[in-house]
């Protein structure tokens, strides 16, 4: 196993989420493994990636995002790590999927690469990135902002009547932050309009489902502040049964 000087990644505990009769969300619950890391850009960061994500790094047009981007692919690496119990997160390869999550590769030592079925979401900001990921079937999204980004003279563009209620709760910019997980945790494509999508709160405000298009899913959200002047959110939304 090969280890990595900070402050390439900061690793922080499991959130576990779980069964229905303490929490509401599903039978059996979801671990959910999460990790940050910061952009740095020096030749230690490019340990981790491989050759084929080397050079898709370097093919980036903006060179100022390359760091951003590494910082991402170290944190889904960490977070991929620790959900399949691997000592190495450098065996793990990110394969770029158009409009989705990158798809998951684990390289052997003999050479020979196999596909990870896990769900995964990855966001990066301003220098910062966070990851996570789970084995549990259903929809994971994370999501990172710079905090106090949103004006309350917007918040009609994005957040229906009912969601502007949460706000004795969260902040303009949790809020946000909460509907950018939530799309990617239902996979929602650019297409949909964003006032589709709906966030649903219990008596105390938390988030405890979505609704799209009229059909409410339960789910489970957290907002995190790992550092300062940022806001992460978490969503998660399990498999329904049919």
């Amino acid at each position: 196993m090969q280890t990595f000087p900070n402050p390439l990644w900061r690793r922080r505990l499991t959130t576990s989420w779980g069964a229905a009769g303490r929490l509401g969300v599903s039978p059996r619950g979801a671990s959910v493994h999460r990790h940050y890391a910061v952009a740095v850009d020096r030749p230690a960061a490019d340990r981790w990636l491989s050759d084929s994500e080397r050079q898709a790094c370097a093919a980036l047009p903006w060179p100022e995002r390359r760091p951003d981007w590494r910082a991402g692919r170290i944190a889904a690496k960490r977070a991929v790590a620790r959900a399949l119990g691997l000592d190495d997160p450098t065996r793990i390869e990110l394969v770029p999927v158009s409009g989705g999550a990158p798809q998951l590769v684990l390289r052997g030592d003999d050479g020979s690469r196999r596909s990870a079925a896990l769900t995964l979401s990855v966001s990066h900001r301003s220098g910062r990135a966070a990851a996570a990921a789970t084995s549990d079937p259903g929809g994971l999204g994370i999501d990172l902002e710079l905090a106090d980004q949103v004006q309350a003279a917007h918040a009609g563009y994005y957040l229906s009547v009912a969601e502007q209620q949460l706000a004795r709760r969260y902040s303009l910019t949790d809020l946000w932050t909460l509907k950018e997980a939530a799309w990617k945790a239902l996979r929602c494509d650019d297409a949909l309009p964003f006032t589709a999508l709906e966030l649903r709160g219990d008596a105390l405000g938390r988030i405890r489902a979505v609704r799209l298009w009229g059909a409410v899913r339960p789910a489970r959200a957290t907002v995190l502040r790992p550092w300062p002047g940022y806001v992460l959110a978490l969503v998660w939304v399990p498999e329904t049964k049919a």
